[in-house]
């Protein structure tokens, strides 16, 4: 379900959270192939005004989908309805930034195992700051940082629009797709989003 804790949380998060728009660009724009083979791309096609911005989100977009390893999610991606779509970024996301994967299980399923309601950037502020303790990584960065994480890892959620207005809201996706996490053994994700499976 979660990774061995050797590893160090990277905090190219702060970049954005599920970028669906973006993700859906790429994916009209460039073969799954050429995302897969780490081409050079032209992200020219994004929507951010400087060629900068579009490169680093562009750069971050393809580290997610070359974290999965599951083309079929992106063969299928543009059939799904945009909930949909916005649990498969979420997935990616957190498959690929373990401080994502850490808060979904340790903050959101937490909660709402336990029966709150609300869940707020704050809770995710404090939880950061807990977390610290067993995270050296965590106390290296500055205050802004760990506040722009914080506020990207609340972002996610409420994208995902498992959070709205500070308060945790049941979200279904497609049998297809369960069908296609439990194929994956991807059970785990499946749990902390809380679908009937």
């Amino acid at each position: 379900m979660n990774k061995a804790t050797n590893f160090r949380y990277g905090f190219s998060i702060t970049k954005g959270a599920l970028f669906l728009e973006e993700t859906m660009l790429l994916l009209k724009s460039v073969t799954l192939g050429d995302i897969k083979e780490d081409v050079d791309i032209d992200f020219g096609f994004l929507p951010q005004n400087s060629e900068t911005g579009r490169s680093t989100i562009g750069k971050e977009i393809v580290k997610r989908i070359q974290s999965t390893d599951w083309d079929e999610i992106w063969l299928n991606f543009f059939d799904f309805e945009d909930t949909d779509k916005k649990l498969i970024l979420l997935y990616v996301s957190a498959s690929y930034h373990d401080i994502l994967q850490d808060c979904l299980i340790e903050v959101y399923h937490k909660r709402w195992l336990s029966m709150s309601k609300t869940l707020s950037r704050e809770d995710i502020s404090y939880w950061i700051d807990e977390k610290a303790g067993v995270r050296p990584e965590l106390l290296e960065i500055k205050e802004y940082t760990r506040k722009k994480v914080a506020q990207v890892l609340f972002r996610f959620l409420y994208e995902s629009k498992l959070v709205v207005n500070e308060t945790i809201t049941p979200v279904e996706i497609s049998p297809d797709l369960i069908d296609m996490f439990l194929k994956r053994g991807e059970k785990w994700f499946l749990e902390v989003s809380h679908q009937k499976i």
